[in-house]
C-alpha cells in the first residue's frame, strides 16, 4: 500500500527563509528544502476504490482562504523505542484557528472515505531536521537563536496530496505531488504557481501590511505594536 499526505507547500520565497535556519549545527540532518511541507493528514490507500472515494471527498472540502505565517521553533522528542533516537527540529505555524479548521475538514473527508481516524493530536508544524538525542544542548542553542523567527506570510488557498516515502539520505520524507484542491472548488493544475509576494497582503515595498500583522499581534512597519492576539503554539 502506498502512503500519502495531505499537505501545505511553502512558496519559493519562504523556502529561502527556511534555508537560512539550516546553519551550523553539529550532527544535525536537514530535510531537503524541496520536500519541506506542513502535513495536514497522512494515510495509506489500500486500493483504487478507496482512492476514488477519497478524491471525491476532498473535492468537496471548502474553506475561506487565509494567510499563514511560520513562527517559532520547537524541539520534539524522538518516537518511543526508536533504534537511533533523534530530536526533531520544527517550525510552528499561525494563526491556529483557520489551520485547525482546515485540518478538521480534511480529517472529516478522510473518514468519510472510509479510512481510519487519526490516532494522535494534530499540531501545525513543519519538520526542518533532526539531531541525535545526545546533542540536546546544541539543539537548545539552535532554538534560542531562532525562536523569534517569523516568516513572510503565505496564502493558504489550496492543499496538495502527495505520495510520500522515507528519505534515505536525511530526515523527513521525499514526495511526489499527486493532486491539488482549491479552497473554492475551482480546478487547479499542479503546475499552477503558489501565491507569493505579489499577493494583496503585501504593500508596494514587499512588506506585509499592518492589517495582516495586527492579526498576529506583531509590529507595524514603523515598529509600533499592533493589536491582535498572539498565535504562538505550545509544544
Amino acid at each position: 500500500m502506498k502512503r500519502y499526505t495531505a499537505l501545505l507547500l511553502p512558496p519559493p520565497s519562504l523556502l529561502g527563509e527556511l534555508g537560512l535556519m539550516r546553519g551550523v549545527l553539529p550532527k544535525a540532518r536537514w530535510a531537503r528544502l524541496e520536500s519541506l511541507h506542513l502535513p495536514l493528514r497522512s494515510f495509506t490507500l489500500p486500493g483504487r476504490h478507496e482512492a476514488a472515494a477519497l478524491d471525491s471527498a476532498l473535492e468537496h472540502v471548502r474553506w475561506k482562504a487565509f494567510d499563514m505565517t511560520l513562527r517559532e521553533v520547537f524541539i520534539t522528542p524522538p518516537p518511543p523505542h526508536a533504534p537511533n533516537p533523534e530530536l526533531g527540529l520544527e517550525v510552528g505555524a499561525a494563526p491556529p484557528g483557520p489551520l485547525e479548521a482546515l485540518q478538521k475538514k480534511v480529517e472529516n473527508a478522510v473518514r468519510s472515505a472510509g479510512l481510519p481516524p487519526r490516532k494522535s493530536r494534530w499540531q501545525p508544524r513543519l519538520h526542518l531536521g533532526a539531531i541525535p538525542e545526545g546533542y540536546l544542548d546544541d539543539a537548545v542553542r539552535w532554538m534560542q537563536r531562532h525562536n523569534l523567527f517569523r516568516s513572510l506570510p503565505m496564502r493558504v488557498d489550496r492543499f496538495f496530496i502527495a505520495e510520500t516515502w522515507p528519505d534515505p539520505e536525511g530526515p523527513g520524507a521525499q514526495m511526489e505531488l499527486a493532486g491539488v484542491f482549491s479552497h473554492d472548488g475551482r480546478p487547479l493544475d499542479l503546475e499552477d504557481p503558489l501565491p507569493d509576494e505579489d499577493d494583496d497582503i503585501y504593500g508596494e515595498d514587499g512588506i506585509a501590511d499592518d492589517d495582516f500583522l495586527a492579526t498576529l499581534g506583531g509590529e507595524g512597519r514603523d515598529g509600533e505594536e499592533l493589536g491582535g492576539t498572539s498565535a504562538s503554539q505550545g509544544g
